[in-house]
């Protein structure tokens, strides 16, 4: 998802320099941390657009965080929640992510824009459009359950992760 939402921002604006400044933090295991950690990226580092890729599982149980991004007013974050109504990466068991309207409880925390989209086609304009948004901004994007068969795993280790991700951002 991450390449072909970076696709996505190049076709847009190919000769922006900050597509060049782009580096994952992958939160593979932690169900629900990513957007904890992505408001706490985005709180000190307020010239840079954080973006944080999150999973309906992971949001259902850790949905008190939306309301502190929400108060936060941060402008430079920016929250994508992929939904598909199951915790895919662990297993297929269902979530409530079809059921629950994320748009509304962004709306209620105080997101400042907030968008579904359904379509493959709404995608690309979606993404386009919440990257031009000040924050904190929300794009749900519901997609079917399934994952690749040979869905890749992180070859580093946590640790070397996570000191990568931090050199990154002390640049």
């Amino acid at each position: 998802m991450y390449k072909c939402f970076l696709k996505v921002l190049a076709a847009e604006d190919p000769n922006n320099p900050n597509l060049n400044e782009c580096k994952d933090l992958l939160m593979v295991g932690s169900m629900g941390h990513a957007s904890s950690i992505a408001l706490g990226i985005a709180l000190n580092k307020p010239s840079r657009n954080i973006v944080c890729l999150d999973g309906d599982g992971a949001m259902l149980m850790h949905m008190g965080i939306m309301s502190t991004i929400g108060s936060s007013k941060l402008r430079n974050l920016k929250h994508i929640l992929l939904n598909n109504a199951t915790h895919d990466s662990v297993g297929q068991q269902p979530t409530t992510g079809y059921h629950t309207n994320f748009v509304d409880v962004a709306k209620a925390c105080g997101y400042t824009w907030h968008k579904s989209v359904n379509s493959a086609e709404d995608v690309k304009a979606a993404v386009i459009e919440l990257m031009k948004k000040d924050g904190p901004a929300f794009l749900e994007i519901r997609v079917r359950p399934g994952a690749k068969k040979d869905l890749g795993r992180p070859n580093e280790t946590p640790i070397h992760n996570k000191k990568a991700f931090m050199s990154f951002l002390n640049k």
